[in-house]
């Protein structure tokens, strides 16, 4: 196969500053290239990996003029972000902005599903995005990442083709789809228990128990005892296992 002139691999990013990293970790072995008889290069990549999620691009021939864009549905393009790792080495990432609460770039292509369609100055590259082996761990982070905008993330805000990959992505969709559609039940109307406790109350609204009794004859003449309440607990099974 001929050169593209760049190479991928999966980078872990510990972030110092608005485009600036502290820390770089590399994967050992790049992601495969293929090129088709139309000339673009595909790759397939997975989405939300934990120690390595994001997708970097270098350079292997001199190109330092040239930086690669994802182009979106509309035909826009959003340019990738240059950092430096340990080595002094170049590499493009792409970038969804950045967040100051957390002190990180975001990077939506690592957590959508689909395809996205680079342009790596004149040469084509779709990156296939998959969801390999989400484990129980990752699906409830991804959960609680996206929380109510959870499918439209998933399929992209207008940088994916918003094209689907038909794999374990969809049905990870379907899932999640569920998923969302059975927690907003529990968080609408959560199952609610009634559990009699022992409140301090005023004279006037107290419902006397032996506890009553027991402080009226030590503190004769109070304003306020104890005396049966109710309160409410929603620690129930039904709101901690939702039912698809």
């Amino acid at each position: 196969m001929i050169s593209p002139g760049f190479v991928l691999h999966y980078l872990r990013i510990e972030w110092l500053g608005p485009g600036v990293a502290r820390h770089v970790d590399v994967s050992l072995d790049p992601i495969e290239l293929e090129l088709d008889g139309d000339g673009i290069y595909h790759a397939e990549t997975e989405m939300f990996r934990d120690f390595a999620p994001w997708v970097g691009l270098r350079f292997t021939e001199g190109n330092a003029d040239v930086s690669p864009s994802t182009i979106a549905g509309d035909g826009t393009r959003q340019q990738w972000l240059e950092i430096l790792d340990g080595q002094q080495r170049s590499w493009w990432v792409s970038d969804s902005g950045w967040d100051s609460q957390r002190n990180a770039h975001l990077g939506e292509m690592y957590r959508s599903l689909g395809r996205f369609e680079v342009a790596v100055g004149d040469t084509p590259l779709h990156l296939t995005n998959v969801a390999l082996d989400l484990g129980r761990a990752e699906a409830e982070d991804y959960l609680a990442e996206f929380r109510d905008d959870l499918i439209m993330l998933a399929l992209g805000r207008g940088t994916a083709t918003g094209r689907v990959v038909q794999s374990e992505s969809a049905d990870l969709v379907r899932a999640l789809t569920s998923f969302a559609v059975a927690s907003r039940r529990v968080l609408d109307r959560p199952a609610v228990e009634l559990a009699e406790t022992e409140l301090v109350q005023p004279v006037g609204k107290l419902r006397p128990s032996a506890q009553t009794f027991r402080e009226t004859l030590r503190r004769p003449g109070e304003r306020k005892y104890s005396g049966r309440g109710a309160v409410e607990n929603m620690d129930l099974t039904d709101n901690r296992f939702v039912h698809l």
